[in-house]
């Protein structure tokens, strides 16, 4: 071999290989863990919905555990007294599979929501129950690109749900390193951008990173929600019961919720 062909082959093996794409399942795995902490634990939150200069506010307490392998979200209304009692429910099964149960006070019995119902507003708001609930696994998810955001490198992932008659798609903007989303971009049936969600800088409760804020904008209806938290518990014993469909009723005055982070 001659000696300039030789040298030049070595220098060409001696080249860093470029970087390979991250799998796109990886990467929605890491979102899922950064949303979804294993932990069990309690938090405390204050909705406001804003709208054609009208503001409502609601105290909501939030559950989270895993019973029997499958997690279990609990959400529930705590103030005002006129709002209080409200109470969802909601458990993950296989992919893309979720039981949910609803409580309203006035209607005094525990329902089974079937799936065209979690598309409903959550307290009147710009939140949906599902967009309140576990990251779709069953959507189909594409990586679309890489970029940065505050000098932190940033994925942007599709996904797009086996039904969509609601949502046609969204799109995630996420922290690469951390997998916490930053924005969230909603699209109507149309496929014309309907709402963004944004996710407010994390904090650290008990050694689980959380959103200290989100908030949800429908561009559409010039509307805007945002959930913001007030404190947290992830050292704390959350009793099985408390995830029971049937105790539905009385969830918004269970103990857990006493001094909530304090």
């Amino acid at each position: 071999m001659r000696p300039l062909l030789a040298a030049l082959l070595m220098l060409l093996s001696l080249a860093p290989a470029g970087a390979a794409e991250p799998d796109v399942q990886s990467v929605v795995a890491k979102l899922r863990a950064a949303v979804e902490p294993a932990k069990p634990g309690v938090r405390r939150m204050t909705l406001t919905h804003t709208e054609r200069g009208a503001v409502t506010q609601v105290t909501l307490g939030e559950a989270r555990k895993a019973i029997a392998g499958k997690r279990r979200i609990l959400l529930v209304t705590l103030a005002p007294a006129n709002a209080a009692g409200t109470a969802y429910l909601v458990e993950e099964g296989g992919p893309g599979a979720i039981t949910q149960w609803f409580y309203v006070p006035y209607v005094r019995r525990v329902r089974k929501l079937v799936s065209p119902e979690a598309y409903s507003a959550f307290l009147n708001s710009d939140f949906t129950y599902a967009d309140l609930g576990f990251v779709d696994t069953g959507a189909t998810y594409t990586l679309l690109d890489e970029g940065t955001q505050d000098g932190r490198k940033t994925y942007r992932v599709e996904g797009v749900p086996r039904e969509r008659w609601y949502y046609a798609r969204w799109v995630t903007t996420l922290d690469a390193e951390t997998g916490m989303p930053l924005v969230r971009e909603l699209y109507d049936s149309a496929n014309q951008l309907w709402k963004r969600q944004r996710f407010e800088h994390t904090t650290v409760v008990d050694g689980v990173a959380l959103p200290s804020g989100v908030s949800m904008e429908d561009l559409q209806a010039k509307s805007r929600t945002e959930i913001r938290m007030t404190g947290a518990d992830y050292d704390v014993e959350v009793p099985d019961a408390l995830f029971d469909p049937a105790t539905l009723p009385d969830a918004s005055s269970a103990p857990v919720w006493a001094g909530v982070g304090q």
